[in-house]
Order: structure tokens, then C-alpha cells, then sequence
């Protein structure tokens, strides 16, 4: 019996050892390379940051933000620089998000009895287009686990915007816009695990948004808008693989 035991293991051990040593030069010749490219999914939420908010003229004193959960995926490359990487790639976001408010007081009548509660509510979804660039250094770099820091800009635009509110008796068409496009700066940082990777990052919209709202009853415009001034902040987290 021993002896079976021992051919055994003299049979499979350089086997083993061999197939080890081949993930391990896999592993270096992926993560080592001078050039990569990757793939990744996700989740963000943004988070809109209020400059104004207006009814016909008067200020809304009263709102709150809630976001809710939008998806990302996104294609990139990387150029390995030692311990540098710069990573330019193309992503494409889905995000929404809600804000609910309090008619002022003195607003021509958009309902028969108003409640002065925060019950009004104004849903954001926007689908975009992005051209990101990150620059990036790796704090940790011994395989397989990696850690590091990324900071760069992102170039968005906005190929679909729907807004939607629930004032009682009236379509609130949402009529212009100052532009679809957008500049926001990012910061992250990421993990690698062997080729998989996990990302978090934070962006800080630079331009603001001035929305007008027009209501409009039977196709007529009606006197009195909505003007909404905001900059839009998202953060988000990723799942990706590394080739």
C-alpha cells in the first residue's frame, strides 16, 4: 500500500507543481503586461446638489433628495507605467433619482386643495454616454492582490432626460435645457484580486443645470414655470475582469 501511495505522489506532484507554476506565469503576464484592457459592470446613485428651486418665481423653501440604485458598464484600456497606469475607455450610465417638495405658498393654483407637506415629488432619469480618463497608482502591487488610487475627468452626454412630477391637474413637460453635455471630475480607488478587480469612486459635476418646466393643459402652455438649478454628484462601485 505504501508503495502505491508512494507512485502516487511521485506521479501527480510534478503535475501539480507544474500546473501551479503555469497560473502563476499567467498571472504576472496579465497583470505585468504594459498593456491591458478590461471590462466592468455596476451600480451608482447620484446625488443632486440643489443651487435653486423655483415655482413662478418663488423660492421652494422645503425639499429632500432620495436617490435610487442606476447601473453602469463600461469598456476601457490600460497603460502600465511601473507602478502608473493611465486608463481612458467608454461607459455608458443609467441614473435616477427623486425630490420631493413642498408647494410655496402664493403659487397659482396647481391644485384645487394643497397640503403643505412635502407630498409633491420630482423624478430625474437620465441615460448617458461617457468618455472617462483616469490616472492611476498602484499602492500595491504584489501579486495576486493589488491596491490603488485613481483621480481624472469624465466627458458625459446626456442622450436621454426625463423629468416627471406629480402636480395634480397639469403634464409638466420638461422644455429646455442649457446642454446635454457634461464635465465632471472622479476619484477612486480600486482592489485587484488576480484578473478581477473592484472599483469605488466619487464624481463632482463642474457645470450646473438650469431646467425649465412648462405646464401645459389640452397642448396649451399655461402662465408660470419651474425653474430647477442643480449639480449633479454620483458615486458608484464597479465589477470588472482584467485582460
Amino acid at each position: 500500500m505504501k508503495v502505491w501511495l508512494s507512485i502516487l505522489f511521485l506521479s501527480v506532484f510534478p503535475y501539480y507543481g507544474f500546473c501551479l507554476e503555469k497560473d502563476s506565469l499567467q498571472t504576472k503576464s496579465n497583470q505585468g503586461a504594459s498593456f491591458n484592457w478590461g471590462v466592468q459592470v455596476g451600480f451608482n446613485a447620484i446625488l443632486p446638489v440643489i443651487n435653486t428651486f423655483v415655482i413662478d418665481e418663488i423660492p421652494v423653501e422645503s425639499s429632500r433628495v432620495e436617490y435610487s440604485v442606476g447601473h453602469t458598464a463600461a469598456v476601457f484600456c490600460r497603460l502600465n507605467l511601473d507602478r502608473f497606469f493611465i486608463q481612458p475607455g467608454i461607459s455608458w450610465n443609467r441614473t435616477e433619482s427623486d425630490i420631493y417638495f413642498t408647494v410655496p405658498e402664493g403659487v397659482s393654483p396647481l391644485k384645487a386643495s394643497l397640503k403643505r407637506e412635502l407630498n409633491d415629488q420630482l423624478n430625474l432619469k437620465i441615460h448617458s454616454l461617457e468618455l472617462p480618463v483616469m490616472i492611476g497608482y498602484n499602492i500595491v502591487k504584489e501579486k495576486p492582490f493589488g491596491l490603488s488610487i485613481m483621480a481624472g475627468g469624465k466627458f458625459k452626454y446626456n442622450y436621454k432626460i426625463r423629468y416627471k412630477t406629480n402636480l395634480d391637474s397639469f403634464a409638466n413637460e420638461y422644455t429646455s435645457d442649457d446642454t446635454a453635455y457634461r464635465v465632471n471630475l472622479i476619484g477612486g480607488i480600486g482592489v485587484t484580486l488576480w484578473q478581477l478587480f473592484f472599483d469605488f469612486t466619487y464624481e463632482v459635476g463642474i457645470n450646473h443645470r438650469e431646467t425649465n418646466f412648462t405646464r401645459v393643459v389640452d397642448n396649451v402652455p399655461l402662465p408660470g414655470n419651474i425653474v430647477f438649478d442643480k449639480r449633479l454628484n454620483m458615486m458608484g462601485f464597479s465589477l470588472g475582469l482584467l485582460f
